[in-house]
């Protein structure tokens, strides 16, 4: 699958969106700078095993300069989920606009899941990781359920005008919305955690499956011209 990855100027602007302490664009790109050391940190070290001290040196800042830009170690962490995030509906927003039928948005949908494990290693690891901790942080927990909310209706939409077109006969727009976000995450945890050369099958499977959900005709989308 051939996209070309996320420039940095868009992934700054990207992050502005979330980042509201200082408007400066010198000193917000700063702190942009400070987030991706963090990332990398937490890629290596975990959550538990990052310090303050280890993203000051790897940003190569004073460990008091730090505070400057992030009140603390929660607030870095938060804003690194939150990044990454936004980074991956971006890339999946920006797949999905590139069509009209629904079939095929979905299909989009799925690949740039695909695109964003294999090319964003560090984030995917990151926000494994994220995943794992949910299970005993009500905050991390709350904060992965707003965003699962958030893609599932955006997916619902998509079935919805996709039912109302012909394309899908689903009728339960949130439920099969959920199934596909599901059958998704597992997919893309297989392949982060198992043993794979490529993921061009794993995917045209997931969408496979995917299209079964959403009770598309499979010999009618799969013959479509692309």
């Amino acid at each position: 699958m051939s996209r070309q990855i996320i420039k940095d100027d868009l992934r700054f602007l990207l992050f502005s969106e979330i980042y509201s302490r200082f408007d400066e664009p010198k000193t917000k790109r700063k702190a942009f700078a400070l987030l991706e050391a963090a990332i990398q940190c937490f890629d290596r070290k975990g959550f538990e095993g990052t310090t303050l001290n280890m993203i000051a040196r790897e940003a190569g800042i004073s460990r008091p300069l730090l505070n400057h830009y992030f009140k603390g170690m929660q607030e870095i962490r938060e804003t690194s989920i939150k990044y990454i995030r936004v980074l991956f509906q971006k890339i999946a927003v920006d797949a999905m606009s590139k069509s009209e039928r629904p079939d095929e948005m979905l299909k989009q949908y799925i690949e740039a899941c695909f695109f964003w494990a294999e090319n964003f290693k560090t984030h995917r690891h990151v926000w494994l990781r994220f995943l794992s901790s949910c299970g005993k942080s009500k905050s991390d927990r709350l904060l992965n359920t707003r965003s699962v909310n958030a893609g599932s209706e955006r997916l619902a939409q998509l079935l919805s005008k996709g039912q109302s077109t012909g394309v899908f006969t689903c009728s339960d727009h949130w439920q099969a919305a959920r199934l596909i976000q599901l059958t998704v995450l597992g997919a893309l945890t297989a392949y982060a955690t198992e043993n794979s050369s490529s993921n061009v099958d794993l995917s045209s499977s997931v969408i496979r499956q995917c299209m079964i959900i959403a009770g598309a005709d499979l010999k009618f989308s799969q013959s479509t011209p692309r």
